[in-house]
């Protein structure tokens, strides 16, 4: 919890609570590590901690120079690429040796807050705040090999490996309301612009739910504006694009086995129209 800085434990089909374990303040982001059955949390001033789920016991804490925020877990490797906005930097860690192994500088943009990853052609996305960049980092070189405007006040990305998209949400857009991108994933490292959807203020928050095809996005009450969350259902792609090759060390991007854009007659992100798919909180 960003509060009070505890972790909290819940039972997955009860959810009646567990444990709670003090760990540090701002403890925000949470991932799991299924290989390893462990709970990776960055809080603190500048830490990540691995959990044991049971036991809810402090197993390893590596040290960053700032505030972890978002970061990213290898599923085939053992790598955590790790957003430090206070060091301008992705941080690299040996989640084995549990020690940063790699420093990759942000160089062009500042406030490197939401992170998405591509593991299987060898990418790694960050949104920047000042100017509102999308930055796209090969993971095996740790160069940027494409920088695009995106959203102001970007808060998440998340990449669709099946429509090999990105989804990109901030709480500014350009007349002052809210924004989701859409980015296709193309040849020669391009991320060409699908679609810019206005949203309202402050909606910047999200999580992409791929089984399912929709991005919830979190509107927050400001105002006369109600909290609600929005759903958006993601198109489906028609062209069938075979998978580019894993991409190499160098900063050439995979090569894409697709003639073109996907054909998109419909926009590639709508809102359902049955109402009942839209809750308020």
């Amino acid at each position: 919890c960003g509060g009070d800085g505890t972790v909290r434990f819940y039972d997955g089909l009860t959810l009646q609570p567990l444990q709670t374990l003090g760990l540090g303040d701002d403890a925000a982001n949470v991932r799991y590590d299924p290989g390893a059955r462990r709970v990776w949390v960055g809080y603190g001033s500048g830490g990540l901690a691995a959990l044991d789920p049971h036991s809810a016991a402090v197993v390893a804490n590596v040290k960053l120079k700032g505030h972890p925020e978002s970061f990213q877990l290898e599923r085939n490797g053992n790598r955590i690429f790790v957003n430090v906005p206070a060091a301008q930097e992705v941080a690299v860690i040996d989640r084995d040796k549990g020690a940063v192994i790699a420093a990759w500088p942000v160089r062009t943009a500042l406030g490197n807050f939401p992170m998405g990853l591509d593991e299987a052609h060898g990418r790694m996305f960050i949104g920047c705040r000042t100017p509102a960049r999308l930055l796209a980092y090969n993971t095996e070189s740790g160069e940027v090999v494409a920088e695009v405007p995106c959203a102001g006040d970007v808060d998440d990305v998340f990449y669709d490996a099946a429509a090999r998209r990105l989804y990109v949400t901030g709480g500014m857009g350009k007349l002052g309301q809210g924004r989701l991108d859409a980015f296709e994933q193309g040849e020669a490292n391009r991320y060409a612009p699908l679609a810019e959807l206005d949203t309202p203020l402050g909606a910047r928050t999200s999580l992409f739910v791929a089984d399912l095809g929709r991005l919830y996005v979190d509107v927050p009450r400001l105002l006369l504006q109600a909290a609600e969350i929005r759903v958006f259902k993601v198109a489906p792609c028609r062209a069938q694009a075979g998978p580019p090759a894993r991409a190499s060390r160098s900063s050439r991007s995979p090569r894409a086995r697709r003639s073109g854009p996907c054909p998109t007659p419909a926009p590639p992100l709508a809102v359902p129209r049955d109402p009942g798919r839209r809750s308020r909180h």
